[in-house]
């Protein structure tokens, strides 16, 4: 499945980014003050630059536990995409928890991904990863990328991407990603 493949891919170079944003020394960061802020600036396609601004203090959520195949349950999940598997969960960095659906009959998958940190580096996080259609009704932002049929939304000090991939092109991917995330983010802590 080239798609997931490309969609790993691209997330593990967000997780790069924003850990190097964080407090790393690539040639993507500069730091902004020396009140511990770091502003990323990334260039998208199409010469549009981003550029954000990070505290780099904790709020209690970094580092900490969270059961992101909790937030939501295999009924919810299978009456959205049809009979599923239990999540998996991944290994991802600090902050950033993961978790992994198939369909039984794998023609869907579904991603979760949350990146929990202070409201600042979240804010800062989603300003650089979205480039999708504006969603309302969904936590305090939210876009709609049907290139990469993610839904990125922001909600206080997390950030929650819903990714669904299937070969049928029929099925309604965003509605899906859209309950799918209605449900997750109201088991947020």
């Amino acid at each position: 499945m080239t798609v997931k493949l490309f969609l790993v891919t691209a997330a593990i170079g967000i997780f790069a980014l924003l850990a190097s944003a964080c407090g790393g020394g690539d040639d993507n960061t500069t730091p902004a003050a020396s009140n511990g802020n770091t502003t990323a600036t990334q260039t998208q396609t199409g010469g549009q630059t981003k550029t954000a601004t990070a505290e780099s203090t904790d709020n209690g959520n970094g580092g900490g536990e969270l059961d992101v195949c909790g937030l939501i349950s295999n009924d919810e999940l299978s009456a959205v995409i049809g009979p599923a598997e239990a999540g998996i969960p991944h290994n991802t960095p600090p902050n950033f928890f993961d978790c992994e659906w198939d369909s039984s009959d794998h023609n869907v998958s579904v991603t979760i991904n949350v990146y929990a940190d202070t409201a600042d580096n979240v804010k800062a996080y989603y300003e650089l990863t979205t480039n999708g259609d504006d969603v309302s009704g969904l936590g305090d932002k939210a876009q709609w990328t049907g290139e990469t049929d993610t839904l990125e939304v922001l909600k206080g000090t997390y950030d929650v991407s819903l990714i669904v991939v299937t070969i049928d092109d029929s099925f309604d991917r965003e509605g899906a990603a859209k309950t799918l995330a209605g449900k997750a983010l109201g088991r947020l802590p």
